[in-house]
Order: C-alpha cells, then sequence, then structure tokens
C-alpha cells in the first residue's frame, strides 16, 4: 500500500521513489494532493493518436530549431504542500533542455504546453479537475484531443474553451510562432499529416513528409470517419471546404439542368455536379471540386470512372458563395484553364452575372439581361443570364429556356 495517509501526505519524491518501485510497475499513478491514485492504462486508439500528435508537434519544433517534448506520461510536478504530480500525455516546452541538464526525478519546469488524449475510462470530473491544475499552475494552453468524437478543445487561462471539430483549424500563435494545424492532422498517420514540413517552406501550409496524391487523396477523404466534410486536395495538401447553402445549392441545380437539356437534345456529352474531384495538376497532385463540369463527348456509364475524374471538361462552372475570396477563385480559374478547359464560367448570385473565361482572352462580364452561349465550344446553347437565377413558376416565361 501507498505510505500516504490522511495526516501526512505523500511528497513528490517520496511518491517517485515510491512508484519506481519494481512491485509498483503494472499500474500507472499520480500524486493528487499528497494522495496517490490509480489511473487506467490507454487503449490502442489513445496510444495511436498520442503518437500522431507528438509527430506534428515534434515537426513543428524541428523546423522552429528550438524546444521539447516530454511524452509517455513524464511526472510534472504541479503543486508543493500537498504535492501534485500528473503524467499528462505529451508535454510542450519552448526552450530547449539537454540531457545532461535533465533530472532523473519529475520535472519540475513548467510546460509551456499539456496535450492530453480522451480515453473511454477517463471521467469528465477528473479531466476538468486536471485541466484546472494545469492552468493554475501557470501553463499557458491545455489541449484534450478526442479521438471517439475527432475534436480537439483549447483551454487557455481567463477564456472559454475552444472546441474544433474535423475542418475547423487550431489556430496556437498566440503561443507557438506561425503554428496553424488542421484538426483532422490530429487524427492520421505522420505521412498524410499537411502541416509542418521539415523543408523551410511556410509552416502553416507545408506537408509533413511527402505531398499526398490525388489517388491516397481520394481514399482519405472517403473514410466514413470523415463524415459529410468536402475537401479538395491543393498541390498535396488536404484542405477543408465550407459547406455550400441553399441558394448556392439551388442555382447549380439550374444550371445542371440547363446543360443537360443541351446535352440531351444533341444525344451527345455528360453533365457532372455535387462537386466531383476532378484532378487537374500532378506531381504534386491538385484536386478540385468545381460546381458544374460538362463534357461534349459520348460515354457510357459503364465507362465512368468510380474515383476521381481524369478527363478534361470541354466546361466548368463554378458559383460564388459568400466565403470565396478573389484570390482563391482567380486560383481555381486559372488551374482550369493550364489544364486545358476551353470555357469557364463564375456565376455571381449576387450581382445575377456571369464572368466568362476563354483561353488567352480577357474576362468577359454577362448581366442579366444578356445572352449566354456556348462562345464556339457548346453547340446551339444559347440562354439569358437571368435564366440561372430564375425559379419554376416565376413570372418570365422564358424561364429555363434553351431551344
Amino acid at each position: 500500500m501507498a505510505p500516504a495517509t490522511a495526516t501526512a501526505p505523500m511528497k513528490a519524491e517520496e511518491f517517485f521513489d515510491w512508484a519506481n518501485r519494481s512491485e509498483s510497475f503494472d499500474v500507472l499513478q499520480e500524486l493528487d494532493e499528497g494522495e496517490v491514485c490509480e489511473i487506467a492504462s490507454p487503449g490502442e486508439a489513445h496510444a495511436l493518436v498520442c503518437w500522431f500528435v507528438a509527430q506534428l508537434l515534434s515537426a513543428y519544433l524541428r523546423i522552429r530549431g528550438s524546444g521539447r517534448l516530454l511524452t509517455n506520461d513524464g511526472g510534472q510536478l504541479l503543486a508543493r504542500r500537498p504535492d501534485t504530480v500528473r503524467g499528462p500525455d505529451i508535454a510542450l516546452y519552448l526552450s530547449d533542455l539537454t540531457l545532461e541538464e535533465a533530472v532523473p526525478g519529475h520535472s519540475t519546469r513548467r510546460a509551456d504546453l499539456i496535450v492530453e488524449i480522451g480515453s473511454p475510462s477517463e471521467r469528465d470530473s477528473r479531466l476538468i479537475r486536471r485541466i484546472d491544475q494545469y492552468l493554475k499552475n501557470g501553463i499557458a494552453q491545455v489541449w484534450v484531443v478526442d479521438p471517439e468524437d475527432r475534436a480537439v478543445t483549447v483551454y487557455r487561462t481567463g477564456a472559454f474553451p475552444e472546441l474544433l471539430e474535423l475542418g475547423s483549424t487550431l489556430d496556437a500563435r498566440d503561443l507557438l510562432p506561425e503554428f496553424q494545424c488542421p484538426v483532422e492532422d490530429f487524427f492520421v498517420m505522420p505521412k498524410l499529416q499537411k502541416s509542418f514540413r521539415e523543408s523551410g517552406a511556410s509552416m502553416s501550409t507545408a506537408t509533413a513528409i511527402a505531398p499526398m496524391t490525388a489517388e491516397e487523396f481520394f481514399d482519405w477523404a472517403n473514410r466514413p470517419e470523415r463524415g459529410r466534410t468536402l475537401y479538395e486536395l491543393d498541390a498535396g495538401t488536404i484542405v477543408a471546404m465550407p459547406s455550400p447553402g441553399e441558394l448556392h445549392g439551388t442555382i447549380c441545380g439550374i444550371i445542371a439542368f440547363l446543360l443537360n437539356l443541351n446535352v440531351r437534345e444533341r444525344k451527345a456529352g455528360q453533365v457532372i455536379a455535387n462537386d466531383a474531384g476532378l484532378v487537374v495538376q500532378r506531381e504534386p497532385d491538385t484536386v478540385r471540386g468545381p460546381d458544374v463540369q460538362l463534357f461534349l463527348q459520348k460515354w457510357k456509364k459503364s465507362t465512368l470512372n468510380l474515383g476521381h475524374v481524369t478527363r478534361t471538361p470541354d466546361l466548368i462552372v463554378e458559383v460564388l458563395t459568400p466565403s470565396d475570396a478573389i484570390g482563391k477563385t482567380r486560383k481555381r480559374v486559372e488551374q482550369y484553364l493550364a489544364l486545358g478547359v476551353p470555357l469557364v464560367w463564375v456565376v455571381d448570385p449576387d450581382d445575377s452575372a456571369v464572368y466568362q473565361y476563354l483561353p488567352g482572352k480577357p474576362r468577359t462580364r454577362f448581366d442579366a439581361n444578356d445572352e449566354l452561349t456556348g462562345s464556339g465550344v457548346l453547340p446551339d446553347f444559347h440562354c439569358k443570364v437571368a435564366d440561372l437565377f430564375r425559379m419554376p413558376g416565376d413570372d418570365d416565361t422564358e424561364s429555363f429556356h434553351n431551344p
């Protein structure tokens, strides 16, 4: 039995000696205000996510050129009289420490960041108590990583907890310079993490070890745990995309309908919607999800690819959303034209306008009353721009007109 009693709380030094006796090796223990408490042994998922996060932070520190990590539940002395020793899953220090300076006992240096990986055996009250102790000890941030919900909660002194789910980015630049990391990286193998490649590239946008290929990205994005989050691949880097709203989806449906009328009248061609992935670049690979793609060539259903589209569309349509930045949209258009797409339409619902892009020619704007044609690319296609924004049953009799 541990020698702690009600009248004589165990000290940190006594706890270290007691916990490292051979008869105590099979059980993990911590010291909570002088009382020894047993800690449940973590499972495989806990250990794996702990390794993912440790690799992520190690890559960041190597690029930074300073700092250190302590893992494997290394004891942290948090309080004296009565003494408290915790064994966090990961402790990060921004300062350097040589092996000669490291002490054989519990660490008495204050960590800058503590990471705890949630486990099924961890009671909420016990976890909250640990977090409070970390913050009261002056630790700047505590991250609680939840493998089951694929989420990270960030705790800061004097601030409300910040819950970050898949598709979000953990921005810790208030503590770790240049640290911005997608939540997805906490739950994938290091080779699939997109943050902190050791190549001098930007810390917030680089890829770990090797850029992801389009084929790897397709397999990754279609795993059940990805849920309904939309992703694209930008030069080997995974990018979470915002979910479009009702207006955006309605206009995409109208455009796909109008183009399908043209395709069916010609009895040749194919219209693809629903953000189907299109490989627009190789080495490094880039996969975009255009709102609508049109192909003039006749294809049979049996020849369609189960993976991303690797053929070059004859028309790509992008419908702007409130979250679309001008620079991001321009980059997408340039990639489409570089792929060899002969016609690109960017549809602006706010202005009821369409911007047309042709290779080697200046951009052309078409307003609501202008007629939109295939510009020599789409045979016999023409409609008013206003038709792209008009619902069935509206007063104008030219709705969905496509002779």
